[in-house]
């Protein structure tokens, strides 16, 4: 099966000998960058504090996993620069699913780029968690710039890519794909390694007991924010699919929902002050039985840029009205609506806000985690398996 296992694909694991300084907690404070960007108009990114933030003491460890070492490592840096830089995949064949994270490259003795796959939504992210990084260690986040990036960047790469070279389908299965390992009509065997200079996708295609044409695609780079939608358009519109399914995982807004013990779905998210609602094909499906229904959980979704915003006021405020909180699932829904594409989602739990001890996103690569996401990828399976004779049937 191509790709690791998600909890090694989701992060870049770092060891630092850094520690908090001891007076750093009470001089923390929330501050708020202005970013230029000139295809973005002025964001504001929000630099997360263990004193505001829904992680806590948790902040620091799930913020170390995803910096750059040579920013953990070289006290000298004056300026890093975010960009958006496509990586060689002619040269990455044997790369997994997911896997790929932001590089750097070295301007002078001073000066760095993060070079991250060019998605505005990630860039933000990046610059997000680079940025309080840097404050909890006592150093000048004002030193995290993003450079402009053309709004349709994202979208001329993904056309350039390989995920035309799919053909025609029906179904489209995207995002943590890595652990169906139980779907029927899946193998062993992937497509994708053309050594092309944009082969960033890699896929299984087959065909259903009823003549349906099914995908299950995966992308070496993270499938983040606004990078869902324009891949749900390509599918669209080069691929003329008919129905995707998504697969990835959530925070929960609501105490009753336990770190990887629950299957979110649902047929309404926020995206941007906007209310996007859709009939989900899943829903069949999951009714059919208690037995399909068991550990999944419906509601509202809220789409934000970075878990990073999750602050305890912004809890307080989002816990009423809405269940679950990912970075994607809302764009994807706004271009299957506008497109009139079947959409739904199937995604793991990761994390509690009202309760970040125990299991979150800090330490999803224990064994214990590990374990008990298979369970829930073994129950989305179950789903999909029994979608895929029903989408045969209509």
């Amino acid at each position: 099966m191509l790709g690791a296992q998600e909890s090694a694909s989701r992060n870049l694991h770092i060891s630092t000998s850094e520690h908090l300084h001891k007076d750093t907690v009470p001089f923390l404070r929330r501050q708020r960058l202005q970013l230029a960007m000139s295809s973005m108009g002025s964001p504001v990114l929000d630099i997360a504090t263990p004193a505001t933030h829904t992680m806590g003491l948790f902040l620091q460890p799930y913020v170390v996993k995803h910096v750059h070492p040579d920013i953990q490592h070289h006290q000298k840096i004056t300026q890093i620069i975010i960009t958006g830089s496509p990586q060689r995949y002619a040269q990455l064949s044997d790369t997994c699913i997911d896997s790929l994270r932001p590089t750097v490259s070295w301007i002078d003795s001073h000066t760095i780029h993060l070079n991250c796959f060019p998605s505005r939504s990630l860039m933000l992210h990046y610059a997000s968690v680079v940025a309080t990084y840097l404050s909890l260690f006592r150093r000048d986040s004002g030193i995290v710039h993003l450079r402009p990036l053309d709004s349709d960047h994202t979208v001329r790469l993904i056309r350039e890519s390989n995920l035309q070279a799919i053909g025609k389908i029906d179904l489209a299965i995207i995002g943590n794909v890595n652990n169906l390992t139980g779907l029927e009509g899946l193998t062993d065997h992937w497509y994708g390694f053309d050594r092309s200079e944009f082969s960033i996708f890699r896929w299984q295609k087959f065909t259903s007991r009823k003549h349906q044409a099914v995908a299950v695609i995966g992308c070496l780079e993270q499938l983040w924010g606004d990078t869902g939608g324009h891949i749900l358009r390509a599918l669209c519109t080069q691929l003329n699919v008919k129905c995707v399914i998504y697969i990835a995982k959530c925070g929960s807004l609501s105490e009753e929902y336990t770190s990887n013990g629950w299957i979110a779905t649902g047929t309404k998210a926020f995206l941007k002050g906007e209310v996007i609602q859709w009939s989900c094909p899943l829903e069949p499906v999951i009714d059919m039985s208690k037995d399909m229904s068991k550990k999944v959980a419906r509601g509202p979704i809220v789409t934000v840029p970075t878990p990073l915003c999750e602050t305890r006021d912004w809890l307080s405020e989002w816990a009423s009205k809405a269940t679950w909180v990912d970075c994607e699932v809302g764009f994807i829904a706004k271009a299957a609506v506008e497109l009139g594409v079947q959409f739904g989602f199937l995604v793991v739990v990761s994390d509690n806000l009202w309760h970040p001890e125990g299991q979150n996103l800090s330490n999803e690569d224990s064994p214990t985690v590990i374990s008990a996401r298979k369970v829930l990828y073994d129950q989305m399976t179950k789903i999909l398996n029994s979608l895929l004779l029903r989408l045969d049937a209509s």
